[in-house]
């Protein structure tokens, strides 16, 4: 899988709220996973990561209300929020080591047909990580009829949904190419459509498998 987007975003998706909408450029979601002293509870546990998902739900609820895709993933701190396009695929792990590595968390945006070759690893992407919808042959939607666009988005997000079984509330179109009506698409399924700020430039590395150098570009 091409490791591609840097992104700037937190635990699943709230740092998305401090993004303003169609201004700068965009993010998915990431951060490093919570840690549980020994001495906690489960139950005070389950009680932070409820809170942290209900405020992730809202984040999400405000942006897609907007219906503008994301650029920024928010203005205050120095986070950086990873991205991977594509997958799943031949290099899904390699990615999965260095963010288990690195105590990081990233967003995948996974690709139908990607998913037909490596039905297994959506689910374990999630233990580190959000997905999203990625379409589901990764067509320019820009050429396609209203319809196409329609059935690239619903496919590719029903492929997501059922081999992670969780909703997908994140779509980025391939090729960053959109339109008001893909836009108006993406809103109306009921996700908030994400870009990016920086490209690593990793998926122009001749020999993908060192995902050692990737990690350090």
């Amino acid at each position: 899988m091409r490791g591609r987007r840097l992104l700037v975003v937190v635990p699943a998706v709230v740092a998305l709220a401090g993004c303003g909408g169609s201004s700068g450029k965009a993010q998915g979601a990431g951060g490093a996973p919570p840690s549980v002293s020994p001495g906690s509870s489960v139950q005070a546990a389950g009680a932070r990561a409820g809170a942290a998902g209900s405020r992730e739900r809202a984040a999400l609820a405000r942006l897609r209300a907007m219906g503008l895709p994301v650029y920024c993933g928010g203005r205050h701190g120095h986070l950086v929020a990873l991205t991977f396009d594509d997958g799943p695929g031949p290099y899904t792990h390699f990615a999965l080591k260095e963010l288990r590595q690195a105590r990081a968390r990233a967003t995948f945006f996974l690709v139908a047909r990607s998913i037909q070759r490596f039905p297994a690893w959506p689910r374990r992407e999630l233990t580190l990580a959000a997905l999203g919808d990625h379409t589901a042959t990764h067509a320019d939607l820009l050429g396609l009829p209203p319809a196409g666009v329609t059935r690239e988005i619903a496919l590719g997000r029903e492929a997501v949904r059922n081999a992670a079984g969780r909703p997908v509330l994140l779509f980025r179109p391939p090729y960053g190419a959109r339109s008001q009506l893909i836009d108006q698409e993406v809103s109306r399924q009921g996700m908030v459509e994400v870009l990016w700020s920086i490209d690593s430039g990793d998926s122009n590395v001749v020999q993908p498998q060192n995902y050692a150098a990737i990690s350090r570009t």
